[in-house]
């Protein structure tokens, strides 16, 4: 999803149709140009300054992250303007970027596949939006629609076209377009993180032959945020679907908090240089230091969190295998600011019986900023520059 601002119509009630062929390309007038790109997450708000050189390119100038300011964002809904868009601007403050894009993920939105037979742009547009007004299961007048092309495909000797669909609520755009107004900043795009991170494994399959995305296989790239988990299948290099999954690290948090009566600032402490999954202890043994009893308890509560996140995979990966013929997931790809909990990559692959592996580095990314060592928590803000 591209969706610029003219596509949120100022009249209450019109529908508002915006389809990938019948809007004009313009990712060429992007490449080369200094792009500020703003992921706002409810726990932590990343900004990256860069710009993409090529398609299969992005330079990565400055990134930086900060905390949400508290009560700001509920699960992808901002709910007050003041203190985050006052942070964004002390952040952001000298850079002159040519355009703002913001990424958005919220269980609001609706993403539905559509086949259709192949036929001329103007036959299919028209084909698609009676489809999208059938089989949508929300009063379309609140919502903007907008459709891309994915990939054609033979069925039975006649050809066929996939398309995604998705819909947002014309409030919850328009709320992202006023924050980077507030912001001081002039917005351009708003991008669905499953869409950026898909325009993302596609770039780096292309800038590379040894890239940890497989071209010949499907992969599960996973995006552990604060209040949910967003899963992209992606099939042979092809986006098949994403399964938005109402849980995220905050309930690691809470459980920290209740257990040990931590702060905010001690919970992000602990998770970055404390805890460690690979942590373990034997029957035979004993904790004799209170601090070796506290982190055995810390790395089972994160544990038990991860358990309860394995089964929601499962129920995703076997969706995914009986509409693709049994096919399996090979591997997960996995990003977040949670990810970097030491052992959290070895203990999902142990639990999942599969190869897992932390997006720290891509062949498409080139990083000019030396205080980021790991691109981790900014590939959402990072594929939003890809235009497309």
């Amino acid at each position: 999803m591209n969706l610029k601002k003219s596509d949120v119509p100022k009249k209450h009630g019109k529908k508002s149709f915006s389809g990938q062929m019948t809007r004009k390309n313009d990712a060429k007038k992007y490449l080369g140009t200094p792009l500020l790109s703003i992921d706002v997450g409810q726990r932590i708000t990343k900004i990256v300054m860069g710009r993409a050189v090529k398609p299969t390119q992005i330079e990565m100038r400055r990134a930086i992250s900060f905390l949400t300011p508290g009560g700001s964002i509920e699960k992808g809904r901002i709910l007050d303007f003041g203190d985050l868009s006052a942070q964004i601007r002390h952040f952001v403050d000298g850079e002159k970027p040519s355009a703002v894009i913001c990424t958005l993920e919220n269980a609001e939105i609706i993403t539905r596949e559509i086949i259709l037979p192949t036929a001329g742009d103007a036959e299919m547009e028209s084909m698609l939006q009676y489809e999208v007004q059938q089989y949508m299961p929300v009063d379309l007048e609140n919502y903007i629609i907008q459709s891309k092309r994915l990939d054609s495909f033979q069925d039975g000797g006649a050809s066929k076209t996939r398309f995604l669909s998705t819909a947002v609520p014309k409030d919850l755009a328009q709320s992202y377009f006023d924050l980077m107004q507030k912001s001081s900043l002039k917005p351009d795009v708003l991008d669905i993180q499953s869409n950026s991170i898909d325009k993302l494994a596609t770039s780096e399959i292309a800038a590379a032959s040894n890239s940890i995305i497989p071209s010949d296989a499907a992969v599960a790239i996973v995006d552990f945020g604060y209040s949910h988990i967003n899963v992209v299948l992606i099939e042979n290099g092809r986006y098949q679907f994403n399964r938005y999954i109402d849980q995220g690290s905050a309930s690691i948090d809470r459980t920290l908090m209740s257990v040990f009566d931590y702060t905010e600032e001690e919970i992000e402490q602990r998770k970055r240089e404390a805890i460690d999954l690979g942590t373990s202890l034997s029957a035979a043994e004993d904790p004799s230091q209170d601090f070796e009893r506290t982190a055995l308890r810390e790395v089972n509560i994160v544990k038990n969190v991860l358990d309860n996140w394995a089964d929601e995979f499962e129920r995703v990966f076997k969706y995914y295998a009986s509409r693709n013929s049994g096919k399996d997931v090979k591997t997960m790809l996995i990003h977040g600011g949670v990810t970097q909990i030491k052992g959290f990559d070895a203990y999902l692959s142990k639990i999942m019986g599969m190869p897992v592996e932390l997006i720290s580095k891509l062949n498409c990314v080139k990083v000019q900023d030396s205080s980021v060592s790991s691109i981790t928590p900014y590939l959402n803000a990072i594929g939003a520059f890809i235009r497309r």
